[in-house]
């Protein structure tokens, strides 16, 4: 299977050591593609990533009973993953960051003068809770897959069949694995595989705060590097959805009140 870099903007890093990082879930018993091989350009870029084919459908095809079980066996994996030691990722040249500062602020600070004013209050008091609230400063420090949508999920009639794209991989606060399945899955989907977890961050009080804001942020992603995509379509929906968050902040905090 090729995996095409599809923009300008991706990430070289993170597809260059991919094969290794899959090498290095495999020794973990982590369900991931095999064989993988990073394919340069003329250039010298990675213009793909190849590995051996899996035969197995994504989450939205499955029954109810079917994705129950696959729940548990996407949280026995994320409990896999978050456990494989750091200093294995780290030696590949996985990035290891504070999620709040080194990602988020960034993002948060270049998406403002996109947006209208009751969407740029709103995502300015948003991220300032966030780091008044500890930010992700203090998280634990795991392997995270770093985009784990349901597309990304690929069962069979044995049950979890593997887990595709790993280029965004990070050593971060595995609360964002977590937030990516509530924000990309089915949600009796995503709270079904975050029961079945048993990683670092299952019994911490502070998880669901970290959780709560990356899915309040998701749509930064697409006014950030939204901008060339489909004409910007792309960045206008992530514009949208930020409004849509702040008219509800709005409708929330006036219920509050009353």
């Amino acid at each position: 299977m090729l995996k095409h870099q599809a923009y300008a903007w991706g990430i070289d890093a993170g597809y260059a050591r991919e094969p290794a990082l899959l090498t290095l879930l495999a020794a973990h018993g982590i369900r991931a593609p095999a064989h993988a091989e990073a394919i340069p350009d003329d250039d010298g870029r990675i213009a793909a990533v190849m590995y051996d084919y899996i035969d197995g459908v994504p989450v939205r095809a499955l029954g109810r009973g079917a994705r129950a079980i696959l729940a548990r066996e996407v949280g026995a994996a994320l409990t896999a993953l978050h456990a494989v030691p750091v200093e294995e990722a780290r030696a590949l040249g996985v990035p290891d960051i504070d999620l709040g500062e080194e990602l988020y602020r960034p993002m948060v600070e270049a998406c403002l003068s996109h947006l209208g004013p009751r969407g740029r209050e709103w995502l300015e008091q948003r991220f300032a809770e966030f780091v008044e609230g500890g930010g992700s400063r203090d998280a634990p420090r795991v392997l995270v897959h770093g985009d784990l949508g349901c597309g990304h999920l690929l069962t069979s009639d044995a049950g979890l069949a593997g887990i595709i794209d790993w280029g965004d991989a990070l050593i971060a606060d595995p609360a964002y694995d977590l937030a990516a399945l509530l924000a990309n899955c089915p949600q009796s989907f995503a709270e079904q595989a975050i029961n079945a977890y048993e990683g670092f961050v299952k019994d911490d009080p502070d998880m669901r705060r970290r959780v709560a804001f990356y899915v309040d942020a998701l749509p930064i992603w697409q006014v950030y590097y939204g901008g060339d995509i489909d004409g910007g379509e792309v960045r206008r929906t992530g514009l949208r959805r930020l409004a849509a968050r702040a008219a509800a902040a709005v409708r929330a905090a006036g219920r509050s009140s009353l």
